[in-house]
Order: structure tokens, then C-alpha cells, then sequence
């Protein structure tokens, strides 16, 4: 029998959107929040219908590309645009063993989905969609604290330092719960955004600097990067198929 009504993610990011329209009553910031939320949510929801068999490296590049570019869209518009990189390196030796301790939290689960026995029963994907993925993978680490961490958080903590803390792990778990691949993701999974969110936003604003979550969330990818390249080999070199 078809459901027909919402499921549970498009529940929660209907009130969130309706909680955010009636902040923004009160904190003109959370319009534009919310607005580049949407443009976001939209935009790298829909990638995936680019998509041309004839034009096949074309179209996986703009694909790969339309996930970043809604994410840098907000820096367009601040006044005063300025990425601080100096800071004491405690913070980017906090942010290294966070990350690291995330990885290490999930140590069993990396070493079988990084095992060859694993990688193997996983259909052989096209040469450039190995080649890209880790783009996208660095690249939204970077893209993601930028808007999630900077951007909401730069806007908004005069007004309500703590509002802007929420505002900022929110949305970044709704960015990843809400989207159409995060069928695979378990309640570890969403634990692990909400917790990574939470920390990443306390490393930028006691740090004062942006870099130090950079580096901590291009960590925190780095095992997708890794299984992303040994797929790679398994597949084209190990078993030297065309």
C-alpha cells in the first residue's frame, strides 16, 4: 500500500524551516540563514538528475561540483569577509586528535569497510567517479565549516552567542539527515553529526579561527577518502580490469 503522507524527515525539516521563519521575527539574520539553507538543501539535493550517458566526465564533474558551490554562495554576501589563520596550534592539535578520536570510536566498522572482502561486494563504479569523489569530500569539508560554522555563526553570535551554536549543529545535521543518501546512515551516523557539529562550532568560536574545524572535519573524511582510493585499486589495478 503506497503512503500518502510525509515521512518523518520531511516532518522535521518543515518545522524547522516554520521554527525559523518565526525566529527570524526576531533575528533578521535567520532570514538569510534560512534562505541559503534552502537554495542549499535544494540545489545539492537535486544534483544527481545531472546526469548525460553521452556527455558522462561532463556531467559527473558539474554533478560533483553543484554539491560544493551552494555552500561558498554565502560568503558573497558578508560585509566583512575575513578567514583569521592565525591562531595558537593547540586548537589545530585539538581539532587533529577529535577527529581522530571519532575515527578511533569507529575503528572495527573502517577496518572491515576498508578491507578488500568488504570492497569487493560492492559493483565496480566508472573510472571518473573515483576520480572525483574525493573533490567532493575535501571540499565540502571545507564548504560545510564555512557555511555551517562561519557563516551562521559569525552572523548571529552578537546577537545570541548560544542560539547560534544551536542554529549552526541543527541545520548541519538536518543538511545530512534530510538528503536522499542518508537512507544508508545510522542512528550512530546522525549521533556522530550532531556530536561533530557540537564541537566543530566550540573549536571556531574559542579558537577564533576557521582553519582548526577545517582541518578536523578533512580528518574526520579522510577514512571516505581512503576507502574511496583502495576501491579505486581493487577494482583497476589489483584486478587490472578496463
Amino acid at each position: 500500500m503506497n503512503n500518502y503522507y510525509l515521512n518523518v524527515k520531511s516532518n522535521i525539516l518543515i518545522l524547522t524551516l516554520i521554527i525559523l521563519i518565526s525566529m527570524s521575527l526576531i533575528y533578521i539574520e535567520i532570514t538569510k540563514i534560512s534562505l541559503f539553507f534552502l537554495i542549499t538543501y535544494i540545489v545539492v539535493g537535486n544534483a544527481k538528475r545531472i546526469y548525460s550517458e553521452r556527455f558522462i566526465i561532463l556531467s559527473y564533474l558539474l554533478r560533483r561540483t553543484t554539491y560544493i558551490i551552494p555552500l561558498f554562495l554565502p560568503i558573497l554576501f558578508l560585509e566583512d569577509f575575513k578567514l583569521i589563520v592565525g591562531t595558537k596550534m593547540t586548537w589545530y592539535i585539538i581539532g587533529v586528535v577529535v577527529a581522530l578520536g571519532f575515527i578511533f570510536v569507529n575503528y572495527n566498522t573502517w577496518r572491515l569497510i576498508l578491507h578488500y572482502d568488504y570492497i569487493s561486494l560492492f559493483k565496480r563504479k566508472r573510472k571518473i567517479d573515483y576520480f572525483t569523489m574525493p573533490f567532493v569530500l575535501i571540499f565540502s569539508a571545507i564548504g560545510e565549516e564555512i557555511f555551517f560554522r562561519f557563516y551562521i555563526i559569525s552572523n548571529l553570535r552578537e546577537d545570541n552567542l548560544s542560539l547560534s551554536i544551536i542554529l549552526s549543529t541543527l541545520l548541519f545535521f538536518l543538511y545530512h539527515y534530510s538528503t536522499p543518501w542518508s537512507e544508508g546512515f545510522t542512528r550512530n551516523d546522525f549521533l556522530n553529526q550532531l556530536l561533530f557539529g557540537l564541537i566543530s562550532a566550540f573549536l571556531f568560536i574559542l579558537s577564533g579561527s576557521i582553519f582548526p574545524s577545517i582541518l578536523m572535519h578533512l580528518i574526520f573524511n579522510s577514512p571516505h577518502i581512503l576507502q574511496n582510493i583502495r576501491s579505486y585499486k581493487f577494482n583497476y589495478v589489483i584486478n587490472k580490469r578496463k
